[in-house]
């Protein structure tokens, strides 16, 4: 029996397979990093220019998280927030993190 996907790398690869997933993972990280830094969830303007990425960028990016996460977008990413701390703010350490 295979085992429950439990990091947020682990369920986005399992939902759209190794390339897209590690991709929507590290949006994830990326959207949780900036959450952290703001100190509240960020609407896709808030974080395209936090990343310094075009708008419309910030928003495919929410789109492929909301493909795996669906409606429960916001919740996962400010859990992922209330699991870091200054030391785990990559992306690597965020991804390796269990989502809500």
């Amino acid at each position: 029996m295979a085992r429950k996907p439990r990091t947020v790398l682990e369920v986005c690869v399992a939902k759209q397979g190794i390339h897209k997933g590690a991709l929507t993972a590290a949006r994830v990280a990326q959207y949780a990093i900036c959450a952290a830094d703001i100190g509240h969830f960020p609407g896709a303007g808030t974080y395209a220019d936090w990343w310094a990425i075009d708008e419309r960028t910030a928003w495919r990016h929410r789109a492929s998280i909301r493909d795996v996460f669906g409606d429960d977008l916001e919740a996962v990413v400010m859990a992922l927030v209330a699991q870091m701390d200054k030391s785990s703010r990559s992306p690597r350490a965020v991804m390796a993190l269990e989502p809500a």
